[in-house]
């Protein structure tokens, strides 16, 4: 995934969490992230986050009730 489509998904996800009607709530099962730069994000309540998540900058990425299943943080950058 580029960084362009983890944007598009990003905005897509915080749409949703301010109820905009054009929002969608993020899945991000099976997504490669890796070396995506995921800093100050929102994914908090996202959809089955089962990604890759090798050399990630997840740095004030806000996760709270994210449904981490199975991620890989190996190499992610916090």
């Amino acid at each position: 995934m580029t960084q362009k489509e983890s944007n598009y998904i990003i905005k897509l996800h915080e749409m949703w969490l301010n109820n905009e009607v054009e929002g969608k709530r993020a899945n991000l099962s099976g997504a490669n992230l890796s070396g995506a730069n995921l800093s100050g994000a929102n994914l908090s309540y996202t959809d089955k986050f089962e990604s890759n998540l090798f050399n990630v900058t997840i740095s004030k990425a806000y996760l709270s009730k994210a449904y981490l299943s199975e991620v890989d943080l190996f190499g992610a950058n916090r």
